[in-house]
């Protein structure tokens, strides 16, 4: 539309900047799905660091430190899990 400023996503940008060539543009309807992926998963992730900070907090005032330990390694893959379920439902929705 005329007059209108059309602000570009960071995935836009970043496409541009890396030479990947032209930036499919993306529907309001993907759009939205991308923004909902990213709600859902911010929950998810928040809870998940919040369970395990609760457990990990309980584990050092026990003096358990190689339950610490292994809580956090649990924290960090059960993190990253989360993220790369989210990144590729992204991927997903962006190609389609």
């Amino acid at each position: 539309m005329k007059g209108e400023v059309m602000l570009k996503s960071a995935y836009e940008i970043a496409m541009e900047k890396s030479g990947m060539g032209e930036v499919k543009k993306l529907s309001e309807e993907t759009k939205l799905a991308l923004a909902g992926v990213d709600a859902e998963y911010k929950k998810k992730i928040e809870e998940t660091d919040f369970n395990f900070s609760q457990s990990i907090q309980s584990a050092r005032q026990e003096g358990e430190e190689e339950r610490v330990s292994l809580l956090e390694e649990e924290w960090s893959t059960a993190r990253s899990k989360l993220i790369k379920e989210r990144d590729e439902k992204k991927r997903v929705l962006r190609e389609n």
